[in-house]
């Protein structure tokens, strides 16, 4: 059975910072803290990355645990990120990550 899943979600700027918005009947504001020139109202870009990353693991870790019949209860997953966003400022090219992630997974069955 194949299934296309379609998602659209729109936005619209408040400011240089600050967006919202809107997916089906769910909404969310993404912005940026008071010292990087944001009012703080929701999550920064990158939390809300990691958000969803962390939230398509659980669903792909359950689905695998199901499929090969193995015991999950639950997990918990860690998802750390080091970011340099003064990297953006520069106009060259610079030898340097601009976002390094590390991932932890604990498997309760």
């Amino acid at each position: 059975m194949n299934k296309i899943m379609r998602v659209k979600v729109e936005g619209e700027s408040e400011s240089s910072t600050r967006i919202n918005l809107k997916s089906g009947n769910k909404q969310m504001i993404i912005d940026e803290p008071s010292h990087m020139g944001g009012t703080d109202m929701g999550p920064t870009p990158v939390q809300a990355l990691l958000f969803a990353l962390a939230g398509c693991l659980n669903v792909t870790g359950n689905f695998v645990a199901k499929e090969m019949g193995l015991p999950l209860e639950k997990m918990k997953i860690i998802i750390e990120g080091s970011l340099n966003p003064y990297l953006w400022e520069y106009q060259k090219k610079i030898e340097q990550d601009l976002l390094v992630l590390t991932l932890q997974f604990f498997i309760f069955s």
